[in-house]
């Protein structure tokens, strides 16, 4: 599950690689929240992954000006679906017209980085005989 904290440039490690047959490649994601209508699509910019055959970094920046093509795109903060689909466009946001989906899973978003942060709770029981 990928996590998304609101108001800043937040780094994703995904397996795009293992299902991709274009090059170049760009990855558009879709993403649709699980209560509401809310759905968008944009493009993540260049992999940042020094080991791509293994896995893929991207930045995702959740900011209220949106830049669909270079990752940066406006979330309300809740579970959404994803799906990544890979395209030879640069610049399409259509995810009907993109070559093929690569990927899907659930993504959350949390105002606050420590929403996303949950503490573990221990609990010690002693047992007698």
């Amino acid at each position: 599950m990928l996590k998304i904290i609101r108001g800043q440039a937040n780094t994703v490690i995904t397996t795009f690689t293992e299902r991709t047959t274009l090059s170049p490649v760009y990855y558009l994601w879709r993403v649709k929240r699980e209560q509401g209508l809310d759905e968008k699509t944009f493009i993540t910019p260049t992999d940042l992954s020094s080991y791509t055959s293994r896995f893929n970094k991207f930045t995702i920046t959740e900011s209220d000006t949106e830049n669909v093509t270079n990752g940066t795109v406006k979330l309300t903060s809740g579970r959404y679906y994803y799906w990544v689909y890979q395209q030879s466009s640069s610049t399409n946001t259509d995810y009907t017209l993109a070559s093929s989906l690569v990927e899907e899973g659930l993504m959350n978003v949390f105002d606050t980085p420590q929403q996303a942060y949950i503490e573990p709770t221990y609990t010690e029981q002693i047992y007698t005989r």
